[in-house]
């Protein structure tokens, strides 16, 4: 969780405004705080989190100074502890990154970038190890103001045959609406 009121903006500006691990102890019924994670919050926002195939989990979060590398941190305790921050690389910049393992590697999908040009543009990317990504492709082009603020969930557990993949896409001065993708395992 981002604790941030946006009084400011919406990154980052503020000592308080953190990244927060909550853990549930009682099948979700209430949370405690696990962890801080050691983000440099100065113009971060967003984040994804993610179980690797080890039973690691990874952090990323958006940095709006620099929208070609994400922030990332990893654990290995349940998400007690973090490592230190490093930065992962995406070809057609990322925002509002959205990770997910899905098949035999893990895909990130989220909005192009901020600024023109190609901004609004939904980008999906692949990776075997969840760090370092493909070229990426271009899921949705940007037509009309913005939108590619999008989410993601597996479909037919436990085999995790599925992915439903949904985003806004703005099609006409700035009206928006939802486009939807089904991404299968071969």
């Amino acid at each position: 969780m981002f604790c941030n009121d946006a009084s400011i903006s919406w990154t980052g500006s503020l000592p308080e405004h953190q990244y927060l691990l909550l853990a549930s102890n009682d099948e979700g019924k209430s949370f405690q705080k696990r962890s801080i994670l050691p983000f440099d919050v100065q113009n971060r926002g967003y984040g994804t989190i993610c179980t690797l195939g080890n039973n690691e989990l990874i952090a990323y979060c958006y940095n709006s100074g620099d929208e070609y590398h994400a922030d990332y941190v990893l654990n290995h305790d349940l998400g007690r502890t973090w490592d230190k921050p490093k930065k992962a690389y995406f070809s057609k910049k990322t925002r509002n990154p959205q990770m997910i393992s899905f098949g035999n590697g893990y895909l990130m999908h989220g909005r192009s970038r901020n600024t023109e040009p190609d901004a609004g543009n939904l980008i999906i990317y692949y990776s075997q190890d969840g760090i370092h990504w493909d070229y990426g492709c271009v899921l949705a082009q940007c037509e009309a103001g913005y939108g590619a603020y999008s989410n993601s969930m597996t479909v037919c557990e436990p085999d995790r045959k599925r992915l439903y993949i949904q985003s806004s896409h703005a099609y006409k001065e700035n009206k928006t609406d939802i486009v939807a993708w089904w991404i299968d395992v071969k």
